[in-house]
């Protein structure tokens, strides 16, 4: 199984928009990240979005590039502090592929757990817009496949 972990775009400050949706530079470098991830002919059939507006549009924007048909689940276990045993026991029981899209500090710490069983071990944090891309085997051990941002892809 691969899972794909996507922190979401640049937000507003909440000042400006307590619903903080992608700020300009945040719609730019998601639809950056996006194409990237089409052209790289990344499959997936379903996406995971917090409810927090700024996660929901870049998972929107997202499956728009990729595969418009996938299935975009609201999931209430993904806020940034929630805690992960839901998450958690979802990925245990998933074979297909699947894209989060999520927040600091609750990826993350995702990511520690599935790597080294401990999720206040950080091995990773993610910028605005970034993917990280892990693998399952066949023994249920994940690891870090890439890791890719919006700075990393040119735009020519």
């Amino acid at each position: 199984m691969k899972l794909y972990l996507m922190r979401h775009g640049d937000a507003v400050s909440e000042h400006s928009d307590p619903n903080r949706p992608l700020s300009p530079r945040g719609k730019t470098d998601v639809h950056k990240v996006a194409h990237f991830l089409k052209t790289a002919n990344l499959k997936v059939s379903e996406f995971y979005s917090s409810n927090e507006l700024r996660a929901l549009e870049t998972a929107q924007s997202v499956q728009s590039a990729i595969n418009p048909k996938a299935k975009l689940v609201k999931k209430d276990f993904l806020s940034p502090d929630d805690p992960l045993d839901k998450i958690v026991a979802e990925l245990s029981q998933r074979k297909d592929d699947l894209m989060i899209v999520g927040h600091l500090p609750q990826l993350p710490r995702l990511i520690s757990r599935l790597i080294l069983g401990d999720e206040n071990r950080f091995v990773i944090s993610l910028d605005t817009s970034t993917v990280a891309a892990m693998y399952r085997d066949s023994q249920g051990h994940w690891q870090i496949v890439w890791i890719v941002g919006p700075s990393l892809i040119s735009t020519k």
